[in-house]
């Protein structure tokens, strides 16, 4: 129990420090460079999805096998690394696209590269139940991104590249943290065979992917929809709003890391009492955060509306996006437990096809609403995300009765 809510705070230390450097930021830059800067952490949650779904998540159903472990470590670690340099690229040619200057381009697609290894290395090692240096990742780098925060504000130095360059540097204190698995990476970088990774591809990597890139459209199709059609500028109000939601979203995602393969064990063991207690557990967790940060929220939009872009943002803009964002943020703790259970029992397709279900509900109903309104009302784009959310929530519920009830 103390390991799970341990896990727990050390995301939340990881996220809020994510949190707070970013938060000050969208009080020292312009509109449009936030908008920008917002885009490109898009993006780079983006990528962390793919390497969950693609490497992260399939690499635990190898730990059960010591005896191929470096094998299949070292082939997944570089596939990893190739798909997160491919990702990069076209993610730091498209924020480039969007007013980023050059040099903030290539730092960013460093970025891109070091969190998809930062996120590998950490998960390979929650896959192996080896729990403490996972969390103490999670803290260390939390530490350097505060440490940095605190410095660029004293010194005046805050800017889009400055933050950037301290998010590289909390991604390489993985390296010192997880050392036997970063040792690992380097010394089978040369000499791993791509064929293991290809297998579990084969397998299951078409439906992770399939997967991702649906959820992807029902969760974020505002955020690409608004940036590209509206342009950056539109964007940076739901954004600012959508870092006071990091947390419970944070949590959501750090009890799927470390519940998911105590569900995966009780299957293994058909103890499905003990996989009901951990998803009781879960939602009870997740739906707590949930409300405490909506309130949170609440208040601050009530008492300190001033913290939200230093004022410039459009008050009822704000409001009518937190109530978005507090309905959204619920879904997704609603489904948090059940998705995390299917993943353990791998119901890889029946997972990505609930999403495909829900994606055009999102897509189709975001971008009839981003084309019919003005810049100014770019916050309704997220109607159409509410309501995708809550279609692949209810799919998830009823895909979960069917298969555990």
């Amino acid at each position: 129990m103390l390991a799970r809510f341990s896990g727990i705070f050390s995301a939340l230390i990881y996220s809020g420090a994510n949190f707070l450097i970013v938060f000050l930021l969208q009080s020292q830059v312009s509109r449009l460079e936030f908008g920008v800067f917002a885009l490109s952490q898009v993006f780079l949650q983006f990528g962390g999805s793919l390497c969950m779904a693609l490497f992260a998540t399939p690499i635990q159903v190898h730990a059960a096998r010591p005896e191929a472990w470096r094998a299949n470590f070292g082939s997944f670690s570089k596939a990893n690394l190739l798909c997160a340099v491919l990702f990069g690229a076209l993610s730091a040619a498209i924020v480039e696209g969007l007013g980023a200057g050059r040099g903030f381009a290539a730092l960013f697609l460093l970025l891109v590269v070091l969190s998809a290894v930062r996120l590998f290395l950490r998960s390979a090692e929650l896959a192996r139940e080896n729990y403490r240096p996972a969390m103490l990742a999670d803290a260390v780098y939390g530490a350097v991104v505060l440490a940095g925060a605190g410095l660029l504000l004293v010194s005046g130095r805050m800017s889009n590249v400055s933050v950037v360059i301290v998010q590289i540097l909390g991604c390489l204190t993985v390296c010192p943290i997880l050392p036997a698995a970063s040792r690992l990476a380097l010394e089978t970088l040369g000499t791993a065979s791509l064929t293991p990774y290809l297998h579990s591809l084969r397998d299951h990597g078409r439906w992770l992917l399939l997967n991702v890139l649906t959820t992807e459209a029902t969760a974020n199709a505002h955020s690409y929809l608004v940036g590209f059609l509206l342009g950056p500028s539109a964007y940076a109000p739901i954004a600012a709003l959508t870092l006071l939601y990091r947390p419970a979203n944070i949590v959501v995602q750090a009890m799927t890391q470390y519940e998911r393969p105590r569900m995966a064990a009780a299957l293994l063991e058909r103890q499905r009492d003990v996989l009901r207690g951990a998803v009781r557990l879960f939602r009870g967790v997740s739906l707590g955060i949930c409300f405490v940060n909506i309130v949170l929220v609440a208040a601050i939009l009530w008492l300190l509306p001033g913290l939200i872009g230093t004022g410039a943002y459009d008050r009822d803009e704000l409001v009518l996006a937190a109530a978005f964002l507090a309905v959204i943020t619920l879904a997704r703790s609603l489904r948090g437990p059940e998705t995390a259970a299917l993943q353990a029992g791998a119901h890889f397709r029946a997972l990505s096809m609930a999403s495909v279900y829900a994606a055009p509900i999102s897509l189709i109903g975001t971008t009839l609403i981003v084309l019919a309104l003005p810049p100014g009302h770019a916050a309704l784009s997220l109607a159409g995300i509410a309501i995708g959310e809550f279609a692949l929530t209810f799919l998830c519920a009823r895909l979960y009765a069917r298969r555990f009830a």
